[in-house]
């Protein structure tokens, strides 16, 4: 049965420490913006939330390839398991306050261990754009990734950074928004009251 973890604007128990953990990202010259306090803190739930939220930051104004770490959502303590290769899902709500902006998602996903300050190691994690360029409005997509295989211990944790990526059109600083804690989830269409979300295909037990 399908795990859903749904982005929520609640705190997390055990967040991993401050700065992002991927390895492939940022994969252009200069990363900006980088999610720093709650925008690293927040949690991911089986539960979805009630209303919707956003979070939004300025890109910088310039034409040069920029990568953007803008957030990262960090599970509940999950058993001792083997989480299988497998398809994964990224349902979100995103928006560029310009088409200029050219946005894209990338994504870093992986497990943490609160024990040892570490990461046990990556599900996904690349600096390939995923999905297409946001719109101008809010608009949701859904897209699927193939997720490498991990082992967890007790009370490890599932953590996916949200990064966006461009090389803008125009030198100028533009709003980059991604959209949570909503209840209803997210299509790929048009989107209001976006419960955005990460799916496994098979069981993640807690």
């Amino acid at each position: 049965m399908p795990t859903t973890f749904y982005l929520r604007d609640l705190t997390a128990a055990n967040p991993p420490s401050a700065g992002e953990k991927s390895t492939a990202l940022p994969s252009v010259t200069l990363g900006a913006n980088n999610a720093t306090g709650t925008d690293e803190t927040r949690s991911l739930d089986t539960a979805k939330g009630t209303a919707q939220t956003s979070l939004a930051k300025n890109s910088d104004a310039s034409t040069a390839a920029r990568a953007n770490y803008l957030g990262r959502f960090t599970s509940a303590g999950l058993a001792a398991q083997t989480i299988a290769a497998a398809t994964w899902t990224i349902a979100i709500a995103l928006a560029e306050a310009n088409t200029n902006a050219n946005s894209f998602l990338n994504l870093s996903v992986y497990i943490w261990r609160p024990s040892t300050q570490a990461v046990v190691g990556f599900i996904y994690d690349s600096g390939t754009d995923i999905g297409v360029e946001w719109g101008a409005t809010e608009d949701g997509q859904v897209i699927t990734f193939s997720g490498s295989a991990i082992t967890t211990v007790l009370n490890d944790v599932l953590v996916v950074e949200i990064w966006r990526k461009a090389t803008q059109g125009m030198a100028a600083a533009y709003a980059q928004t991604f959209y949570f804690e909503g209840a209803t989830n997210v299509v790929d269409t048009t989107t209001a009251d976006a419960a955005s979300y990460l799916q496994n295909q098979n069981t993640i037990t807690f």
